[in-house]
């Protein structure tokens, strides 16, 4: 028998390299991980822009020993093979009627490991516990998950019961039991009594390749034009306008690299989406909501065919989730209110009026004449020690020949905690760690419904790689001496190196502003 499950192997090791191809993927981020020191299950939890059940089990796949994951993956071929998984996974007795694909209860799969341990191991001492130890890797791995899934799986010891039904969730598995078998392999081609497959993605499905994953909040499904506004007014008398009522926690995830979508499931275990949007051909925008049922942080991501409207629990999380869905291809729209104002062509940077953090009115009409750097700045950003240092040099070098750095404190991205509480800490921050003399405005957004309308007007001028959005903090724009944007400049870019120069044009020859700007683009 050891010789005959040996050959299907062998047969079978092509195919069922698609089949784990997650696993494999997921299994290369192992050596990083050895590298932080993370070697064990008291590890740290795995990082937050992949939440969910699935992704956890996956991290904690990655903790253990090599040795076992090599095993458990040469035990998934096997369970693949055509000899195996017609006793396996054929059978209608073990069949749940709760499982979407093909199952096996707990113990014929323990069995049928406890058969593969004897058959190719010869050091195992105890082949019940490696049987055991086998079966849970599987499950971590995502080969297979228990068709009930556990409610809370923070203090789980063990995943596999006797008596319990665990369901084939890996995606190249499935396709592998609904295939021909190769040839030679013998066996059956099709599975009797298994369920044909889906187009609909399970949540294992879209985990090679996510960017971000995580609970939202989803708002209700829209009506058909013909009654929605009957079913609306149903929703209002009923609800007396509840938000809570009008959303249901769902588990989202965002792939970029493998589906370029947007999945939307039940829950974080879900074995086929509720639905998805394809972020290629995507806009999105910040979404307040109607007025009977305001949006926390929402966001409203459509495409010609489908839409989906987010909210989320604070505003990081919609400043994360939405730098997500712009990477992973979506374009930003600009929802502020004031947008057509400021993008307007007739629209002029003198006309801009603001606050310093000192509290006083701040006019743009000020500026005739100057070359001025904007730049979004955040005094805890990890970049700010570089950043700063530069802002002030170029500054005071040219604030004799017209150059004005104008810095707008912003804490709109990551934690948001990488600018101070208040205006009066940061400005008695930047004049003590960096000895900014230039003007730095109150604390605003750069994005979205309460973006302050400096960056309206420049982002609709000088688009980025987003489309009229601020990505990230100390992007900069530079203008010219007759309020014309001139360039954009990235997060990333020096002022000295990347900026000093175009300066020193502007400084010199006013003459290249209105027209360079439409040229010049951004870097």
């Amino acid at each position: 028998m050891a010789e005959s499950c040996a050959t299907a192997t062998e047969t079978m090791t092509q195919l069922a390299t698609r089949a784990l191809d997650i696993e494999h993927e997921e299994r290369e981020h192992l050596e990083e991980l050895r590298m932080l020191g993370v070697d064990h299950l008291g590890g740290p939890p795995p990082p937050p822009i992949v939440e969910g059940r699935v992704f956890e089990r996956l991290y904690r796949y990655h903790l253990l020993p090599v040795q076992l994951q090599v095993l458990a993956d040469a035990v998934a071929v096997y369970l693949v093979t055509p000899e195996v998984r017609t006793h396996v996974f054929a059978t209608g007795r073990w069949r749940h009627p709760s499982a979407v694909g093909p199952c096996v209860r707990g113990q014929k799969l323990l069995d049928t490991v406890k058969k593969y341990v004897v058959d190719t191991q010869d050091d195992v001492s105890d082949v019940s516990h490696a049987a055991r130890e086998i079966a849970e890797a599987l499950v971590l791995s995502g080969f297979i998950s228990p068709v009930h899934e556990p409610a809370n799986e923070k203090n789980i010891v063990t995943y596999v019961h006797e008596r319990d039904y665990y369901e084939l969730v890996a995606p190249g598995a499935q396709q592998l039991l609904a295939a021909p078998p190769a040839e030679g392999g013998g066996g059956s081609g099709l599975i009797p009594h298994v369920a044909p497959l889906h187009q609909k993605k399970s949540v294992w499905a879209v985990t090679d390749g996510a960017t971000r994953a995580g609970s939202v909040f989803r708002k209700r499904d829209a009506v058909s034009d013909k009654t929605r506004s009957v079913r609306e007014f149903l929703a209002t008398l009923s609800l007396c306008g509840s938000r809570n009522r009008r959303e249901r926690k769902r588990y989202a995830v965002v792939n970029k690299t493998q589906h370029h979508a947007l999945f939307l499931f039940a829950s974080d275990c879900a074995r086929q989406e509720l639905s998805r949007v394809a972020l290629e051909d995507a806009l999105v925008r910040y979404e307040a909501g109607a007025a009977r049922a305001p949006l926390h942080h929402g966001l409203k991501v459509w495409t010609d065919t489908n839409f989906e409207i987010l909210d989320f629990v604070s505003k990081h999380r919609q400043e994360d989730w939405l730098l997500a869905l712009l990477d992973a291809g979506a374009k930003y729209i600009e929802a502020n209110p004031a947008h057509e104002t400021w993008a307007d062509a007739n629209a002029s940077f003198y006309s801009l009026v603001d606050a310093t953090a000192a509290g006083d009115e701040f006019l743009f009409e000020a500026l005739i004449g100057k070359v001025v750097l904007v730049v979004n700045v955040a005094s805890n950003d990890p970049s700010a020690p570089v950043q700063f240092p530069e802002l002030v040099a170029l500054a005071d070098k040219y604030a004799a020949d017209g150059l004005c750095v104008l810095a707008f404190p912003c804490s709109q991205f990551g934690d948001g905690e990488q600018e101070f509480e208040t205006d009066e800490e940061i400005l008695r921050h930047v004049v003590q760690a960096y000895d900014v003399r230039f003007p730095v405005l109150t604390k605003r957004d750069v994005n979205g419904l309460r973006a302050r309308p400096a960056f309206l007007f420049l982002n609709a001028r000088l688009p980025g790689c987003f489309g009229p959005f601020t990505e990230w903090n100390f992007t900069k724009f530079l203008v010219d001496r007759n309020g014309q944007p001139y360039k954009r400049y990235d997060t990333h870019a020096l002022p000295v190196a990347a900026i000093e120069a175009d300066i020193r044009q502007l400084l010199g020859d006013g003459r290249h502003s209105g027209k360079a700007s439409g040229a010049r683009g951004s870097e």
